[in-house]
Parts: structure tokens; sequence; C-alpha cells
């Protein structure tokens, strides 16, 4: 099983869109061999983002909503603690990026992420592979993608 990060604004998006390339990113994690890992800061995001009255109203989100989204991550996924990292010039981004550096202890891990400032640390983050949504859902099992 390949390890794999999913920034938390892919997963927002991808459950509030409900089609597109992040939607096809929770199809290819529940389906296809992947272990997600997740931190606890990113579920608490989520019920902040999608707790927001004027998501909830746009997009007709409502508490079982969220919690339908977070039994899926729990289901597909473990939860980790982020490394403690300083690589980012926003410091917000130092969380996810601390997930993938303690992911990839254990084995090599994929984060995806559509953040510009994440993705200028491709190859620079040793055993994770920094890619797009749309380049994940081109990675086959067994294949890395630089």
């Amino acid at each position: 099983m390949l390890g794999v990060i999913v920034d938390t604004n892919v997963l927002v998006r991808a459950v509030l869109s409900g089609r597109g390339r992040e939607d096809a990113i929770i199809d290819k994690i529940g389906n296809e061999d992947w272990r997600l890992a997740y931190g606890k800061g990113q579920l608490e995001e989520m019920v902040r983002v999608l707790g927001y009255e004027r998501i909830s109203k746009k997009y007709k989100w409502d508490k079982d909503a969220v919690d339908e989204l977070i039994s899926w991550v729990v289901k597909y996924g473990r939860q980790i603690q982020a490394a403690e990292v300083e690589m980012c010039r926003d410091k917000d981004d130092n969380y996810v990026v601390g997930l993938a550096v303690r992911a990839a202890r254990k084995s090599l891990v994929y984060l995806v992420t559509g953040d510009k400032d994440i993705l200028d640390l491709k190859g620079k983050v040793e055993n994770v592979t920094i890619i797009t949504p749309g380049e994940f859902l081109k990675v086959e099992v067994g294949a890395r993608v630089r």
C-alpha cells in the first residue's frame, strides 16, 4: 500500500464540488491500494471550514454530511502527528508538509496539493513526492512521479 497525504484544501474542494480532479482523488483513494494519512488538525480544519454559514448554505452541507466526510477519512486513513518542520514560506503549510515527513519515515509517500508554495518543494523532501491533484490521478500503484 502506498501512502498519501492530501492537503486539506484539496479534500474540502473535493467534497464541495462533487466533481473534477479533487473528487476523483477521493474515488482513487477509496478504490485503489492507497493508504491515506491525516492529522487531527486536518479534521478540525475540515469541520471548521465546512461549518461556515456561507458554505453550508451555498453547498447544502449540514452536520450529518460533515460527519460522513470525517468517517470516510477515518475509514480510509490513519491518523499521524506532524513532524516539526520549517520549510514553507507560509508557516501554516508546514503542518501538511510535516505530516508527509512523518509518514515518509517508514516508506515513500505522496503529498497531493494545489498550493504553489508547497509545490515549490518538489524534490526537496526526502521520500516525499509532491504532486498536483492532476498528477496524482495519473499515478499507478507501483509507479513514482518526480
